[in-house]
Formats: structure tokens, C-alpha cells, sequence
């Protein structure tokens, strides 16, 4: 990038020597219009990769909660089975 001192010198001979300081502002604007847009590429693929982290984020705490239901649901099938059992086990003739 162009340092300020650059630029105005740049400015300065453009008055003593219209082309050539023609030339080295174009290819200052060139480089400074590439700089711009690569900057506003990366700031797009920044904000892809944070909402891509976020959706992520949200997908493992919506599955951890699943998995958690899951495992309760299993304690709460076997707590039922195991009284079932012990019914049954009381019923039955000795």
C-alpha cells in the first residue's frame, strides 16, 4: 500500500511531469482498488466462516440436548421395565 509520503510526492511531480505521474497514480489507484476488493473478499469469507462456527455451535447444543432426552428417556424406559419386573415377580405363585 501507498505510503502517504508516496502519494504526495506522486501528486507533487504530477504537476511538473503529466505522464509519467499519470502512470504512477493509475497504478497506485490499480493497486489500491486490488487491495480493497481483497479486503472486502476476506471480510466475506470472515463472515461465512462465523456463520458457518455459529450454525455449527447451535447444531452440537441442539444434539447434545437430543442426546441428553435420549439418555433420560432410556433411565426412565429401563426404571419402567425394572418395576414392571418387580410386579410381575410379585405376582407370580410362589
Amino acid at each position: 500500500m501507498a505510503t502517504i509520503t508516496e502519494l504526495a510526492n506522486a501528486i507533487d511531480g504530477y504537476v511538473d511531469n503529466r505522464a509519467t505521474t499519470r502512470d504512477i497514480l493509475i497504478d497506485q489507484i490499480k493497486r489500491a482498488t486490488r487491495q480493497i476488493r481483497r479486503k472486502e473478499n476476506n471480510l466475506h469469507q470472515d463472515l461465512v466462516r462465523e456463520q458457518r462456527r455459529r450454525y455449527d455451535a447451535e447444531a452440537e447444543r441442539d444434539n447434545e440436548i437430543i442426546r441428553r432426552q435420549l439418555a433420560e428417556g432410556r433411565i426412565t424406559n429401563v426404571i419402567g421395565d425394572l418395576h414392571q419386573y418387580q410386579t410381575n415377580t410379585q405376582n407370580q405363585p410362589v
